[in-house]
């Protein structure tokens, strides 16, 4: 079938442009004119060259990448700070922020005792956050001004709070506020280690034993066999208190199909009470092990006075579509989307790998 378009100058110099990233030299343009072709040759012809194969093909693939993209972009966030030169210390293992975390938090971390991190971007870190969590994270200590407010729901040891406050002062922000809730009596303590580890006083902020859910009350928290294991356990928040009926020590069955014989009993607070603390929040990291799809859309409406970023752990689509459907219908924008991966076994939706959801709050700019 003939071409119903006719070869141009124009079209010439713009498939050069366009496919193979550079101006054709002039002179080869007469010459592809009187050869007569029709365009889409002119395309395959270009398509099958080597100098598009070798040149632009490689670099089509690197930018279609997302992977390659966030990281990219994260490296430049990181290159904002000064990087941490100086020695490692034993029994932890340091970041490019100079953060020491205790070796005995991580599961099988005893060989990165004394180790000083590049830039999470250029080298594999122990805990193996997801790009988007530290370029979210990074983002909000640019952003900020003269004051710093980070919030860690989940807070486990408190890495992020941690590393928040650490990058924040790097940036010569004086006026800095932590605030961590964290559902597990020995990671609670772990948390107030790692703040004293790091020249924290953990009086000066508000660490709070309990869990962050959608309403105050009392609820529960699985005793666990090895907190250094077993990094995401799951609260009884309101709707799951109805699998025990209220009793701290019936079997409970969390969102990845393990059962805890026991539960301690333990505070709740809630997200809005939390929130209404803070006139202004640059961040906070949500990591409450599939509780977010209930927690995040129960305080939308402080989220949307009080919260420039949020940066969200998934862990099942139902939390990932409450999520999109209460920050989206409030016009936040959506930086990162990670979603959650799983498994299906004899009937269950087993998570294998935790989301990540971006936010920003285009009301803070």
């Amino acid at each position: 079938m003939a071409s119903r378009n006719k070869m141009t100058p124009d079209f010439i110099r713009n498939a050069y442009k366009v496919l193979l990233l550079r101006e054709i030299d002039e002179a080869q343009v007469e010459p592809i004119m009187s050869m007569q072709i029709a365009p889409e040759q002119l395309v395959a012809s270009i398509l099958n060259s080597d100098e598009f194969l070798r040149g632009p093909v490689a670099k089509f693939a690197e930018w279609g990448d997302p992977k390659s993209v966030r990281l990219k972009a994260l490296d430049k966030l990181c290159a904002q700070f000064k990087r941490y030169e100086g020695p490692g210390a034993s029994g932890f293992y340091m970041d490019f922020l100079g953060v020491k975390t205790r070796l005995h938090y991580i599961p099988d971390a005893e060989q990165y005792d004394g180790s000083v991190f590049d830039y999470p971007s250029r080298t594999p870190q122990p805990l193996g956050f997801d790009p988007a969590e530290w370029e979210g994270v990074l983002r909000s200590v640019i952003e900020a001004k003269d004051r710093f407010v980070s919030i860690e729901l989940g807070a486990g040891f408190g890495p992020w709070l941690v590393t928040t406050a650490a990058a924040a002062k790097q940036r010569g922000i004086g006026h800095i506020q932590l605030a961590g809730v964290e559902g597990s009596a020995d990671h609670f303590a772990f948390l107030l280690q790692h703040f004293k580890d790091n020249g924290l006083d953990p009086a000066s902020h508000f660490l709070f034993h309990g869990i962050i859910g959608a309403a105050d009350g009392i609820s529960y928290f699985p005793k666990l066999a090895d907190p250094k294991q077993d990094w995401g356990a799951q609260a009884v928040t309101t709707s799951a208190a109805r699998q025990i009926a209220g009793a701290p020590n019936d079997r409970f069955v969390d969102y990845r199909g393990l059962t805890f014989e026991t539960l301690e009993k333990v505070a709740s607070l809630s997200l809005t009470a939390l929130l209404q603390k803070y006139p202004h929040v640059n961040l906070i990291h949500c990591d409450i092990q599939d509780s977010e799809g209930e927690v995040i859309p129960s305080a939308a409406n402080e989220l949307d006075k009080r919260v420039r970023r949020l940066v969200i752990g998934t862990h099942s689509r139902r939390s990932e579509a409450a999520i999109l459907d209460a920050l989206s219908s409030k016009g936040w924008l959506l930086e990162h989307d990670v979603p959650c991966q799983y498994v299906v076994t004899n009937g269950r939706v087993l998570p294998t790998n935790d989301g990540v959801q971006v936010w920003a709050n285009p009301r803070f700019g």
